[in-house]
């Protein structure tokens, strides 16, 4: 299936947040970054800029996102990106050289909050809104200070091991205003 075939299988309400978030735009520098590889994109500087060196993680983080953005995730609180968090979001948008404008969020469960990122690819002028459910820190009661170092390990936000219903967390919220 072709990208037109891909757009048109998409509900109407869908393209008409692709269209007016110019999200083929981006979705197509996200498929030339994994035709191309990450490496090789992050290596491609025009200022001459030393390379980014992501983590595993983080590097793992960025290839998830970007699977995620060519599936036509994003655009909704229903078809929010997942697994990324607040480090792998940012990192993508850095990968797509956008720039935040403003954000938003709310939480969405009891372990979970929903990020509404409002950005802009300062060349083209285009400014997406992208949608991001980042899992909360476990909170452990204070303790003393030894050992303090692996209780923050351990209350570091991991992505979901299975996948996150969506649908039943936001139902569980209150409408916007």
């Amino acid at each position: 299936m072709d990208e037109d075939d891909e757009f048109d299988a998409l509900p109407e309400a869908i393209q008409d947040l692709v269209l007016a978030n110019h999200f083929v735009y981006f979705r197509t520098k996200v498929t030339h970054v994994l035709a191309g590889g990450l490496d090789a994109h992050l290596a491609r500087d025009a200022l001459g800029r030393p390379a980014p060196r992501p983590s595993p993680p983080l590097r793992a983080k960025l290839l998830h996102g970007c699977k995620q953005l060519v599936a036509w995730r994003g655009l909704t609180p229903q078809t929010a990106l997942t697994g990324l968090d607040i480090d792998g979001f940012y990192a993508l948008a850095g990968l797509l050289r956008l720039e935040l404008i403003a954000q938003g969020a709310r939480r969405v469960g009891e372990r979970h909050m929903l990020d509404r990122m409002e950005l802009v690819d300062p060349i083209s002028g285009f400014a997406p809104v992208l949608w991001n459910l980042v899992a909360m820190p476990v909170r452990k009661p204070k303790s003393t200070r030894k050992g303090r170092r692996a209780e923050a390990a351990a209350t570091m936000p991991q992505a979901p091991t299975e996948p996150v219903d969506l649908d039943a967390l936001l139902a569980s919220l209150p409408d916007e205003p």
